[in-house]
Formats: C-alpha cells, sequence, structure tokens
C-alpha cells in the first residue's frame, strides 16, 4: 500500500503543478498508461499466439484507451451496434470485432453481416433472424465471410455477486445448455452459417472453479459436435471473467496461471485447429487507473463526519448501490497532494462517511471509512478506478462528465476532454 500510496501522490503532485488538478478542475480520472500495457502483455504472452484478444468496451469506451488497445493487437468484444461504431471509429479492423448482446435488431445485424463481424448469436430466434437477413440478400455471404456463434449457458449456478453472473438456471444470457442441448446440435446441422460456441459465466466474483466449469461444459459440447460434424466448430470464445483484486495490491489471478489451469481441466480448449476468443475487460483495466476528487466540505452531522466530494454515483454507481461488493480503497493526500500525516494519539484516523454530489441520500460512496481526518481542499484518491466506473455514468443532476488522462513518466495525455457546460446542452437537446 505505501509503494501505491506514493506513486500516486507523485502523479497527483505533477498533475497539481501542471494545472491539471486545481479548485476549478476538482476531479479527473488518470490511467498510468505503462502498468496498463503491462497487463496488456502478460495476457499475450499466456496464449497460444493464435489467440484473438478482445477488450471489453463496457468496461472502458474512452477512445484513447481503445486506441492504445487496438494498436496493441487487440480486438474488441462490443455489447451494442453503439459499442461497433465506436470500435471501428477508434481504429478495430472489422474481422477483430466480436458482437455480443442478448438484443440485437435486424438492423443491427446487417450492419454486422455487411462488415464481416463476428456474431455471438444469443438464442435460437436470433439465429433464425439471420438466416432471413442471409435468404434476402443471397450476395452478401458472397461478398464477406459470415461468422457466427452461439452463446450457450451451462447452467452451473452464480459467483459471488449475483448481478455479475451470468450461468445461473435462469440467467438472461444464451441457450440453457442442460435443457436445450439435442436443440442446439440440431442448430449446426440446421444453420450453416453456424461455426461457434461462446461461453460466459461472469466477472468480478467468479471463482476459478465456476470459470473451469462452465469452459468445461461447452468443450464438451463441442467435443460431442466435433464427432457429428467434423471440423464444423471453428470457433471457441470462452469470455472473459478474471476478477480484479480491489482490496490489495496484486493485479489477481495471472493469465500464465489461468492458461496453466485451463491446460489440465479443458485440454481441448488448445487444439490448433480452434480459434479461441477471450473478452476480458475490468481485469485489463481496472488497477491501471485512479479517480481523484477535491474534498469540497466537511461537516459533522449527530455522530456522523460527512466529507463531501465528487465521488459519487454519477462515476461509481455500482460502489454507491452495492457497497459490500464493490469496495475501493480510498487515499488522502493534502492539498499538495503529499499523503495525509496522522498518528495514533494527537492525530489519529478517523471514522468518516465520503459521500457524492448527487441530489439523493443515498449518494454515498463509503461509510464509516477509517481514514486521516479530510479537510477542504484535501485530494481523495479513489484506486482501481479503470473499468466499470466511467462508462456506467449516471446523468442524474446532469453532473459533467470529468476529464480522462493518461501518465507516462511525468507526461500527461489528455484521452478524453472534461465535459463542457456547451456539451451539456447538445446531450440534452
Amino acid at each position: 500500500m505505501e509503494e501505491t500510496t506514493t506513486l500516486w501522490s507523485q502523479v497527483i503532485q505533477c498533475a497539481l503543478k501542471k494545472g491539471i488538478l486545481s479548485e476549478t478542475t476538482p476531479k479527473a480520472f488518470i490511467y498510468h498508461l505503462e502498468q496498463l500495457q503491462n497487463t496488456w502483455k502478460q495476457l499475450f504472452e499466456a496464449f497460444p499466439p493464435k489467440t484473438l484478444h478482445t477488450f471489453a468496451l463496457k468496461a472502458c469506451p474512452v477512445k484513447g484507451i481503445l486506441s492504445l488497445a487496438f494498436s496493441c493487437g487487440f480486438g474488441a468484444e462490443c455489447a451494442s451496434i453503439g459499442e461497433v461504431y465506436l470500435a471501428k471509429s477508434f481504429g478495430c479492423p472489422p474481422g477483430k470485432i466480436v458482437f455480443d448482446s442478448p438484443v440485437k435488431t435486424s438492423e443491427d445485424l446487417k450492419l454486422a453481416l455487411n462488415d464481416g463481424i463476428y456474431i455471438n448469436a444469443d438464442n435460437f430466434q436470433e439465429l433464425e433472424k439471420i438466416q432471413h437477413l442471409l435468404r434476402q440478400n443471397d450476395e452478401l455471404s458472397k461478398k464477406v465471410e459470415v461468422r457466427v456463434g452461439l452463446r450457450v449457458n451451462p447452467q452451473i449456478g452464480s459467483g459471488l455477486i449475483q448481478e455479475t453472473s451470468t450461468a445461473s438456471a435462469h440467467s438472461k444470457f444464451g441457450v440453457p445448455l442442460k435443457e436445450k442441448r439435442e436443440e442446439i446440435i440440431e442448430c449446426f446441422e440446421k444453420y450453416w452459417f453456424l461455426q461457434g460456441l461462446h461461453v460466459h459465466v461472469g466477472s468480478q466474483g467468479c471463482t476459478w472453479e465456476l470459470l473451469e466449469q462452465g469452459i468445461r461444459a461447452v468443450v464438451d459440447l463441442f467435443v460431442q459436435l466435433e464427432q457429428l460434424f467434423p471440423g464444423r466448430v471453428k470457433t471457441i470464445d470462452m469470455g472473459g471473467g478474471l476478477s480484479a483484486d480491489y482490496d490489495g495490491l496484486s493485479q489477481g489471478a495471472s493469465f500464465a496461471e489461468y492458461v496453466s489451469r485451463l491446460g489440465k481441466v479443458v485440454p481441448e480448449l488448445f487444439d490448433s485447429s480452434l480459434q479461441l476468443i477471450t473478452e476480458f475487460g475490468r481485469r485489463l483495466c481496472a488497477k491501471a487507473a485512479i479517480f481523484v476528487s477535491r474534498v469540497e466540505y466537511t461537516k459533522q452531522v449527530g455522530d456522523r463526519n460527512i466529507v463531501s466530494s465528487h465521488i459519487g454515483a454519477d462515476n461509481f454507481l455500482r460502489p454507491v448501490y452495492l457497497p459490500k461488493n464493490w469496495k475501493h480503497r480510498i487515499l488522502v493526500l493534502d492539498k499538495q497532494g503529499e499523503e495525509k500525516k496522522w498518528d495514533r494519539y494527537e492525530n489519529p484516523m478517523i471514522e468518516q462517511d465520503i459521500v457524492g454530489p448527487l441530489c439523493f441520500s443515498g449518494d454515498v460512496f463509503a461509510t464509516g471509512r477509517l481514514l486521516p481526518r479530510c479537510e477542504v481542499g484535501d485530494w481523495l484518491v479513489v484506486l482501481d478506478s479503470g473499468a466499470y466506473t466511467l462508462s456506467m455514468y449516471s446523468r442524474h443532476t446532469s453532473q459533467r462528465v470529468p476529464a480522462v488522462y493518461g501518465f507516462h513518466v511525468q507526461l500527461f495525455q489528455l484521452l478524453k476532454k472534461e465535459e463542457s457546460l456547451e456539451d451539456l446542452v447538445k446531450f440534452w437537446s
């Protein structure tokens, strides 16, 4: 923790000197670009070279981050046609885009098919819709390669966080494997364009065992399909799912360890004839960024110490609504960006509630958090803020979206400018 505090303290001091943070610019996201790329390098080194690693846009759709990721060899995992458009606009070749969504319109599918984008169909009706679109346009399959996979729900249960688990018996995602196995097999006979299987059991809170069971179940299906239709299944999309460690300094379980374990549990996955796809998001960028906020006010209410800041449900929707599942660490720095001094006797840590700017009583980021006493003008640093924060932004009370910066060797790069009042007017117009 001390090493992390020193690193981010130095970054904040540099930002203060350059005017990136000030009383008039009291909040920002900052990504440590070297840490980000080191994590990505570990992923690429762990898996077979043929693997297509896609960056899940829903974790962080910022152009500066995505353009860097695409230049490093990533594809894009897109959960909407909007994300498909972003990925293409930010430099991802259509051939490296995977389109996942449980609700795709005919127009969405047309756009994806016309670009030769890989589509993971969510259900049998979607496969029928794709076939109908292809019959309407006989020339399409001659112009581009039609690539479609089917998302299968292995129905193996939930992880530690229900809201981020997608393989429960009643999950809204995919075709239930235990209930529809024969129908799934029939689809590979019926639809000539179907060539892949997709499984994703969830993200944060999923154990090793859950990830392995999900992939094992779908690989068993692949083995069965291979016996019936040799060479038909060309792609297995194994999703993402590795958790990020929000409680400590480690990156979390390593990609190398993950691949090693999979090699023992599902060796068929690494058959040289298969195209593997991964869809990591949180694990790629969560720990590489911070959110910084100036302390605007402090007050005592009853027996509570209230610290009013810009850390609220606008940028931290999940931590505010589900604090037990999403507990970020907080650093307190003084006005100059130095670590806030405290001692056990004369200046002890005290319990404080960190509250945000939104106009509802539940906009509380942390309750009773033991921290050095905060004062007006201090800086609060929320660690591990690089994923599922800004991408889940809430427009409640029209707070302006903060700027996003990349940092490397005392140099700051503006990745996304702060929203202006004029931008806000355009958004609501």
